[in-house]
């Protein structure tokens, strides 16, 4: 049966104007709403006060997004519903997509079926550049087969939804998606511009059930591409500029703890804002190296500066803010740093699943800048 609709708020008859049963109301950038929908007085008693589950206020109320006919209007959007007074409202937990037409829709025990529907159209954005990837961590070509993370940076904030998995896939050797390869968490930065792909761990680990099920997703000596597929939304609901791909192939997975003292340390000379520099055998996590190694003075104060990592992630330098004084310096390794599998200076990623030795860990590396 179609709906029959309006874009204006739908009123009772004989009431005033400020009194709609049913309105769409737009927030300053307008691709947010409030839909809020006026309770009758044979119904307030059924709705509780407050706070409700998707559940129980999409009973009531939906807002929906409508394909090219006005009957293909989808499943009803996610959000928070909410009581108060007289009123019931939904917020969309996302942005609408820009240009796309939405309904609105309440439906009380003593309307009928159909209900009262009201349409919003999301007014269409202002031409920007289309968001682009532009890092995909880590950068080496070639990758343990016990990879556990991959980064990818964004140029704007993206719509932070579980569909974006759909817009990433992971090739193998015969160009073919990988089945399952992810563990299906949103792992976002603040600012909407990082995502964490975090490889399933049941299929890294040994012994697991998932494993021995599905097999790794990693073999190694194999060539594999990720893909960031273009149909991927920014914050505002546009799609990536273009796709995006990283090419690599597999080694051995890597079950060794990464060792302190095999990291080389470049002392740089005194009186200069040179770099402090860590070599490491191999390479770590990229988003860790930003905030695990710290550099203090002998008496334990911070010392501010910048940090450049380099080399397909094996070469993390210091810059200070200030000259280097003659005086001793330490770096701060905090003990959950990992490395491409997860395997910090402490504990082997599998430490859970195999025997271990323990191994010991040193966790500060002392300098002194050299002469000039």
């Amino acid at each position: 049966m179609a709906l029959a609709f309006s874009t204006e708020p739908a009123r009772a008859e004989g009431t005033r104007a400020t009194e709609p049963l049913l309105q769409i109301q737009p927030h300053p950038d307008a691709h947010h709403v409030t839909v809020a929908a006026r309770i009758p007085k044979e119904e307030q008693a059924k709705i509780p006060v407050g706070k409700l589950s998707q559940e129980q206020g999409e009973s009531w109320l939906r807002l929906m997004l409508v394909g090219a006919e006005l009957d293909d209007a989808l499943s009803a959007m996610l959000g928070h519903y909410e009581r108060r007074d007289e009123t019931l409202s939904f917020t969309p937990r996302y942005a609408l997509v820009p240009g796309k037409r939405y309904l609105a829709r309440v439906a009380w025990g003593t309307t009928g079926a159909a209900g009262t529907v009201v349409e919003y159209r999301a007014p269409a954005l202002p031409a920007a550049p289309a968001a682009q990837v532009v890092a995909i961590y880590p950068t080496a070509a070639e990758l343990p087969a016990n990879q556990l993370k991959f980064y990818l940076h964004f140029s704007q904030p993206m719509r932070q939804t579980r569909e974006i998995f759909e817009h990433i896939d992971l090739l193998g050797p015969q160009g073919r998606p990988v089945e399952d390869p992810w563990r299906r968490t949103e792992l976002w930065s603040e600012d909407g511009k990082r995502l964490t792909l975090l490889i399933h761990p049941g299929r890294i680990k040994q012994g697991i059930q998932l494993g021995t099920l599905l097999g790794p997703v990693l073999d190694p000596d194999q060539s594999y591409t990720l893909i960031v597929h273009a149909t991927m939304l920014d914050a505002n609901g546009r799609p990536l500029g273009q796709a995006s791909t990283k090419k690599f192939r597999t080694k051995q997975a890597e079950r060794t703890l990464p060792s302190v003292k095999d990291w080389r340390v470049a002392a740089p000379r005194r009186a200069t804002q040179e770099p402090v520099r860590i070599t490491f055998p191999r390479p770590m996590d990229r988003a860790l190296l930003d905030r695990m190694l710290t550099v203090k003075t002998e008496l334990g104060e911070a010392v501010g500066g910048r940090i450049e990592i380099r080399s397909e992630e094996t070469v993390w330098d210091f810059h200070p803010h200030h000259p280097w004084r003659d005086s001793p310096y330490i770096v701060v390794v905090d003990p959950r740093l990992e490395d491409l599998a997860g395997n910090n200076p402490g504990r082997l990623f599998d430490a859970a699943f195999t025997e271990t030795e323990p191994v010991a860990t040193t966790l500060e590396i002392p300098f002194q800048p050299a002469p000039q």
